[in-house]
Formats: structure tokens, sequence, C-alpha cells
């Protein structure tokens, strides 16, 4: 039987099988008595007094095993919260995603002499900067594109940074916002007219040419969030395309940089057969 914990107040639904289970069904935590119930459909609310635990329990036909169980036939021996798995944990975060950027940035990097700063507010810009960040051993830096965050500017003096790539046009970062981070060092923005563009335009600043590149859809960011990590392993550039349609500004730096091999991330729901054609 699996078991799993809930910290004191949270809110934890059970959906039981009775198919799964035997005459009856025991839940239990450590700081309570067990609480039997039949088989059948109850739908039931109640507060664990001891522990201030709210349990919200189903009986389901499903098939999900079942959840915070233990077999009254075998010895209650009380095990802590968190499991003995051994493993680890370490949370990275801050009060919102500006700041998470910034403390990933203080845990990976003691400094950089260059720093990425993508929009905030959109993703597919720092999605395809993330392999211009593994180029120049760098971190990427969020922003919103029409004010400066002062502690965006203090993270980068904190890394000691000489060089700033922008990603994105004037309407991913407003020349304002621009002049700010780049205040006192070099420099240089990295966009295009839109995603697709900006995506071709990073490929060409670090790969004139490129033997492989990895290819994910632009219509949404799962796919080439771990794209952009596996290429900038490979040191290979991400472009983005539509998904029924290839872009021109793909195909462009396809020919330019005479990529032999393309890797297309992701199903036929995500870039259709059509497109994978178009490319060949």
């Amino acid at each position: 039987m699996s078991k799993t914990w809930a910290e004191a107040g949270e809110e934890v639904l059970l959906i039981l099988d009775p198919n799964t289970l035997g005459s009856r069904t025991f839940l239990q935590w450590t700081t309570t008595p067990s609480i039997t119930f039949a088989h059948g459909e109850l739908t039931a609310g109640f507060t664990m007094p001891a522990s201030d635990v709210v349990v919200k329990i189903r009986f389901s036909g499903g098939t999900q095993p079942p959840v915070i169980l233990t077999d009254p036939e075998e010895p209650n021996d009380p095990v802590e919260p968190g499991g003995t798995t051994g493993i680890t944990t370490e949370r990275i975060y801050g009060d919102n995603r500006i700041d998470t950027a910034i403390a990933l940035s203080k845990a990976n990097f003691t400094k950089a002499d260059t720093v990425v700063i993508a929009r905030a507010d959109d993703y597919p810009d720092a999605l395809t900067a993330s392999v211009l960040a593994k180029a120049v051993n760098g971190p990427i830096l969020l922003s919103y594109p029409d004010r400066v965050n002062d502690k965006v500017l203090a993270e980068i003096s904190r890394l000691g940074a000489k060089n700033i790539l922008l990603i994105g046009g004037e309407e991913a970062m407003h020349a304002s916002t621009a002049q700010a981070y780049a205040k006192g060092r070099n420099a240089e923005r990295i966009g295009g007219k839109n995603r697709y563009d900006t995506a071709a335009v990073i490929a060409k600043h670090f790969h004139k040419t490129a033997q492989t590149t990895y290819l994910a859809t632009g219509e949404d960011f799962p796919d080439a969030l771990t794209a952009g990590l596996i290429a900038g392993k490979a040191n290979a550039p991400l472009l983005l395309t539509n998904k029924s349609i290839l872009r021109a500004e793909t195909v462009n730096y396809l020919k330019e940089a005479k990529v032999e091999k393309v890797i297309v991330v992701g199903g036929p729901e995500a870039i259709t057969e059509k497109v994978v054609k178009e490319i060949k």
C-alpha cells in the first residue's frame, strides 16, 4: 500500500478504489487514531482535530491506487513526513519570476562577464535565449519591457558584468529600459520583428554555420523549454516555427547556415508533418 503525507491545514482529496481494497479502508495520520470506512460511494469532509488537517474522502470505482492508507494487520510504526528516500531538496525561488531569476543567478554565478536580459511578461525570447546564455556562460535575468527593476540592476553589479545582451526588439525591451541596464557597460540588442525572427537572429549571433539545429513550436513553451537545455549542451541553435507553417525566418537561417540536420521537437500536434516535409 502506498502512503503520502499532508501538512497541517492542507486540504487533501483521496480517491479510493473499492476494487483494489479489502473489506475496509483505513485512513490514518500518526497523530490521530485510525478512521475506518466501509465500501461504498461516500463523500465526506471533516477535520482531524489533533493535526488540524482537513480531509475530503471520495470512494470511487476508478483505477487510482489507495492513498494515505495503512493495512490494519501491519504494525503502525510512525514515519516522519518527508519519506525515507534520503533525497535532499533545495528550493530556489523569489517572490515573483524576476526575483526567481535573480535567485537562480545568485545560486549559480559568483561573477559573470555577460548577462542576458529577456522580457518577463512573455516566454519565447527567454526560451531561445537560454542557448545564448549557455554560450556566454552567464545568467538570464528578466525585466518588464517598460520599466527598470532595481533588483536586476543590483544583480548585474554583483556579478561584475561588463556586457549586456538585450533580447528582443523595442517592443520586448523599450529603449529607455535598455539604456538604463546598459549604462556603463557594453550593450547589444539581439532581436527581430517577432519571436521567430528573434530566434533566428540569436542563432546567427553565435552560429553563422550549423550542422544541426533544433526546431520547436513558437506557439507554446514546453517543447522549446526542454529543447533549449539540450541545444545549449550540444552547442546548437534553437529555432521556432508555427505548428502548420514553416516560418520564412527559419527557412532563411537553415539555408544561410547550411544546416544539414534539423531535430524537430514535439509530435504532429506541436509541429505538423507538413512542416517537417517542407524542411527536407
